[in-house]
């Protein structure tokens, strides 16, 4: 008796335990409803914050109770089929202890409601969408109601609309005014209606039109707006393509490609029969037995039969119109980048200071050609290519070859054109470097034409010299450098320091830009002004250097060896390698290693000229871009009218893999 009366007493507090582990509330309330509706389908769900749910049913009088609910958040719905009621947050015990509070969910911010509950409706149920009536002006709005409203429009109001043909004369004449005050010219009308009046051709008035015996078929048309037939008329234009190359059409400003378009309809080249000599046994129209001459048939009238055999009668009285050409197609001009592509091949072929080349110059032979064999440097050029050579060759116009050479740094000796061996010039400006520490000058004031001088004795021309400092620096005023800056390489400069010259002239000779003597280098550089060199530029100068001797670095150690390389007191950075190289690497690696982030040679220059292939060198090169590295691989391919946006949605797919993250372009 006594084991059992200590397992009973075991029992009765593991009870009491469980029952204090797990307390409980009741939740009690009423549904309330509107006569017409009955509450025996009515059903109160609580589903519990741990998951499960309670059912109740309400009483005839609505009320409803769930005896023991545990202790946190729950949620209490009422279902019914016809009335929508709302959800309801029950809190038993969780905010205030011992205590029940609720808040409608369909309700932000409403005030907590009493316990016990009191539930009652929002709506009615509506499970079927109540008819419209007719609505007038959705019918008219509907395809059948545009047809009927355009129907009743040409039978009744159409009819009554009549151009008088005086008054369309008068607009139309008003108009060409309108457009020649405009635009400084007449209209294409004008042009059309004296061709009209040469021929004596008229509105309803029939000619007879006769076929040459000879009739060409290759004519084909040229389309062209008027400042190109100005300068067509005036000038010429020229078409240039080598076999197997696409034509293009050149002006003094622009390239045009060029587009046969077929025509289905006939095109006919006519003259007037009288003015070719073809108008023998051919009398001028006349009046015939005293009857007037066949007025042309008023717009909007119909003409009878009888009208129809007379003016045909007077049309074979007069000297028929002349077909001397049937034109099948047309050309259509259409702006374009130029190519050039041809350009920058053919200056590679010839580059001064080339390596095997005798003080610089192309391909063997174009070597530079001393007076008087002293070695000094200066003498006559006989390499490169002149400016009409350029133009014969390559596809582009004369003021996009002048300023494509401004852009790549081209040097011009003797009215000859060639680009500076890489090599050769970063050589030339580091002894530049060398020679403005050895005189204390500035880098920021170097005097041209002392430093010219300078290095003339050991072989530099003094005007390669001079391009040099322009290509790596800003040219400043002829003396203290107080005139205006020019960005040009001094190809683009008059001798003694004249003022700079227009980006858009012709570029002048280099010769005599930096004179040769001593008289000059003591004059303290006069004639080849004074030089800020560019801190970014210089600084690309040591990175390819770098770059070239080992393509791939470590880009701590990439950074400390490009600052002990540029002169003192220059800061690289890496926004100047953009288009030069990569970062990749870093991160952590599968073991748990981090990866030390590396700097890799991906030069502009190396890679294809046209948009396709360059893509594909670039998505070889990556899988995936962002737009900060691959924007200037990007915006050099752009042509007239056309953007990086654009280019990107032809040959790159667009992926973000979440909003947070950047956007990146991949290969399509």
């Amino acid at each position: 008796m006594r084991l059992v009366a200590l397992i009973l007493a075991a029992l009765a507090l593991a009870g009491r335990g469980a029952a204090e582990a797990a307390p409980s509330l009741p939740v009690s309330g009423r549904v309330i409803v509107p006569d017409a509706f009955s509450l025996a389908a009515a059903e109160v769900v609580l589903a519990l914050e741990g998951g499960g749910q309670r059912l109740a049913f309400p009483l005839a009088d609505g009320s409803f109770s769930f005896a023991e609910v545990p202790l946190g958040v729950h949620t209490l719905t009422v279902e019914l089929r016809e009335l929508m009621f709302p959800g309801v947050r029950l809190d038993v015990g969780a905010a205030r202890k011992g205590k029940v509070t609720a808040a409608l969910f369909e309700l932000p911010g409403a005030p907590e409601i009493s316990h016990p509950l009191l539930l009652q409706p929002m709506a009615r149920m509506e499970y079927f969408e109540q008819r419209q009536g007719f609505n007038v002006m959705g019918f008219i709005k509907t395809p059948y109601g545009i047809m009927a409203g355009f129907m009743l429009f040409s039978m009744f109001i159409m009819p009554k609309l009549k151009v008088d043909p005086e008054e369309y004369k008068e607009m139309m004449e008003e108009k060409d005014k309108a457009v020649a005050a405009v635009t400084g010219r007449g209209g294409n009308r004008q042009r059309s209606e004296m061709s009209a009046s040469q021929l004596q051709l008229s509105t309803g008035q029939p000619r007879t039109l006769v076929w040459a015996e000879g009739i060409r078929k290759d004519v084909k048309l040229l389309e062209v707006d008027e400042d190109l037939l100005q300068e067509l008329l005036a000038d010429g234009l020229c078409l240039k393509g080598a076999p197997g190359e696409e034509a293009v059409l050149c002006s003094t400003s622009k390239t045009f490609a060029v587009k046969c378009v077929e025509t289905t309809n006939m095109v006919l080249l006519v003259e007037d029969a009288a003015a070719a000599g073809g108008a023998a046994g051919h009398t001028p129209l006349r009046a015939r037995d005293g009857n007037a001459v066949p007025q042309p048939t008023p717009v909007g009238q119909l003409t009878g039969l009888a009208t129809q055999i007379e003016k045909n009668a007077a049309a074979a009285a007069v000297a028929p119109v002349l077909a001397s050409a049937l034109v099948s197609a047309h050309m259509e001009l259409v702006v374009a980048a130029p190519r050039l592509h041809q350009m920058d091949a053919l200056l590679a072929a010839r580059q001064y200071g080339a390596e095997g080349q005798e003080g610089g110059g192309g391909d063997k032979g174009d070597a530079m050609q001393t007076d008087d064999g002293g070695g000094d440097g200066a003498g006559s050029f006989a390499g490169g290519y002149t400016e009409a050579e350029l133009l014969e060759q390559v596809q582009c116009s004369t003021a996009e070859l002048r300023a494509a050479l401004l852009d790549r740094r081209a040097l011009n000796l003797d009215g000859r054109w060639c680009t500076v061996d890489q090599a050769y010039q970063g050589l030339l400006l580091e002894l530049a470097l060398l020679t403005a520490v050895e005189h204390g000058w500035p880098l920021s004031a170097l005097p041209g034409e002392a430093l010219a001088a300078a290095l003339q004795p050991h072989g530099y021309d003094p005007r390669v010299s001079l391009h040099c400092l322009a290509s790596f620096g800003t040219r400043l005023g002829g003396g203290g450098g107080g005139d205006a800056i020019d960005d040009g390489p001094p190809s683009s400069q008059q001798q003694g320091g004249a003022a700079s010259a227009r980006a858009d002239a012709a570029p002048m000779d280099a010769d005599g830009a930096a004179a040769a003597g001593g008289a000059a280098a003591a004059a303290g550089g006069g004639g080849g002004g004074v030089y800020c060199l560019d801190e970014a530029a210089v600084c690309l100068h040591f990175a390819r250097s770098l770059l070239a001797a080992q393509p791939d670095w470590i880009l701590e150690e990439f950074e400390t060896a490009w600052q002990l390389a540029v002169p003192e007191g220059m800061l690289p950075t890496l926004e100047m390698l953009h288009g030069e190289a990569l970062l990749h690497g870093g991160g952590v690696g599968p073991s748990g290693v981090v990866a030390p982030l590396r700097i890799k040679h991906f030069p502009l220059a190396a890679l294809p000229a046209d948009a396709a292939s360059r893509f594909a060198a670039l998505f070889a090169e990556r899988q995936r871009w962002e737009w900060e590295d691959l924007s200037p691989y990007v915006q050099s391919l752009r042509g007239p009218g056309q953007t990086a946006e654009a280019l990107l949605l032809k040959y790159a797919r667009i992926s973000q893999q979440r909003p947070t993250d950047p956007v990146t372009y991949s290969a399509r």
